[in-house]
């Protein structure tokens, strides 16, 4: 099965599943030349992601958890170096429906009947928070809400798709957050401690980066699998 073939089957089947199909798509006449293989892939992926957006916000995964977190650290005070913690708790991270393409996707590997995409995303708006508790022993003990927004990021999707004349089905295979850039963080209370806010960003962004990239992969997982692109091709 042709590559073109694929892709206005899965147009058709996140159709059903909801979602309106752009008009400049459907008068696409590049659609009924099912061998074309200038056919715009971007297009359909694009759609995709739409379905992501609803199956996100749809499944709650628009906001997550993130798990508690303490990090030791130390400051010098005079002559000595004093010990501190700080401890975050009741974590979020919200915004995962702006999930989206930031590039061309691309095939990567075309091995017989299997096709594997590489499909560059970003969430166009990320923003974490934590309630914390921070202490320097004998000096300081404060305590309140950190907010982070977080200024770049991407991802890479890889995605494969099966085109027998059997079977036709797509699958993600892996998704990564390549990078999760700088992170603008605002904290109350934190008063004489505020020496920590370049600190609380780097902790916040190692303690959560495996959480985002599991939600973010989760959500295409889902949504894929309620496009139901599974199709009969005999």
């Amino acid at each position: 099965m042709q590559l073109g073939m694929f892709l206005v089957l899965a147009a058709f089947s996140a159709a059903a599943s909801g979602l309106q199909i752009v008009e400049e798509f459907s008068q696409d006449k590049r659609a009924a030349n099912l061998t074309d293989s200038s056919y715009n892939i971007d297009k359909i992926v694009d759609i995709l992601m739409a379905l992501v957006k609803v199956e996100v916000e749809s499944r709650g995964l628009n906001q997550i958890p993130l798990p508690d977190f303490q990090e030791d650290f130390k400051k010098r005070v005079g002559p000595i170096k004093v010990k501190g913690y700080f401890k975050g708790w009741s974590g979020w991270a919200k915004s995962l429906g702006t999930l989206h393409r930031s590039g061309e996707a691309v095939v990567i590997v075309q091995n017989g009947d299997r096709v594997v995409l590489q499909i560059p995303l970003s969430f166009g708006d990320l923003q974490l928070g934590y309630q914390y508790q921070a202490k320097l022993k004998r000096v300081a003990s404060t305590s309140g809400h950190v907010r982070a927004t977080v200024q770049s990021n991407a991802l890479t999707l890889k995605a494969s798709a099966v085109l027998s004349d059997t079977e036709c089905s797509a699958a993600v295979d892996s998704i990564e957050l390549t990078d999760l850039g700088k992170i603008k963080v605002k904290a109350t209370g934190l008063g004489p401690l505020n020496f920590l806010l370049n600190k609380i960003a780097t902790w916040v962004a190692k303690r959560t980066h495996s959480k985002i990239e599991e939600a973010a992969k989760n959500g295409l997982k889902q949504a894929i699998d309620k496009a139901g692109l599974k199709f009969n091709c005999s």
